[in-house]
């Protein structure tokens, strides 16, 4: 999807508070859905939600990385109401006010080692990366990768240029953030 179009969209979902769902290619039946938290001239930054209307923390998309986006219809209608009977609740202030001009990816991972939250990487391979923000630039972030079993797998430092999408409190990523603790996360040492 062209950028300009895409982010006409987007504002327009964010200032209407419509819930969207962007589809990764026009022929793929996999899509995120949510409400609109930031946009810029780059990507976008989803309140994502389950198919079944829970909170599964936030999604950036580049723009290159949407072909479709649906908005007013039955399912997001459908779906904007079980979350709304679930409460469905993000962190507030999770992301600071955001400029079209901002850089969403640096935010969004400053944000993460500010909150200490756990993010998930995907850069188009089969394995995406999945730990805690130690280092971010624009160029580039370096993460304390998190093993399945939740201890500290060595680290992984990767070009933003690279990067498919990034999740934030998802769902997953929550067993795996207290698996972390659970292994000395947080408390300066990893066992």
């Amino acid at each position: 999807m062209q950028p300009q179009r895409a982010l006409e969209i987007l504002s327009r979902a964010r200032e209407q508070n419509a819930l969207v769902c962007a589809y990764p290619s026009s022929y793929s039946s996999k899509f995120s859905a949510g409400w609109v938290e930031a946009v810029s001239s780059e990507g976008v930054v989803l309140r994502s939600l389950t198919p079944n209307g829970r909170p599964d923390g936030w999604l950036w998309r580049p723009y290159d990385q949407i072909a479709r986006l649906d908005m007013g219809g039955l399912y997001e209608e459908r779906l904007a109401f079980l979350a709304q009977m679930r409460e469905a609740r993000w962190k507030e202030g999770f992301l600071p006010a955001i400029t079209p001009e901002a850089d969403l990816v640096w935010e969004l991972f400053v944000a993460s080692q500010k909150h200490d939250l756990a993010v998930h990487i995907d850069i188009g391979s089969d394995e995406p990366i999945q730990g805690f923000v130690q280092d971010v630039t624009a160029e580039w972030v370096t993460l304390d990768k998190i093993a399945f079993s939740g201890r500290f797998d060595g680290q992984a430092t990767i070009s933003t240029e690279d990067i498919e999408k990034i999740l934030i409190e998802e769902q997953d990523l929550q067993d795996l953030q207290m698996l972390a603790r659970r292994h000395g996360r947080g408390a300066g040492q990893w066992r």
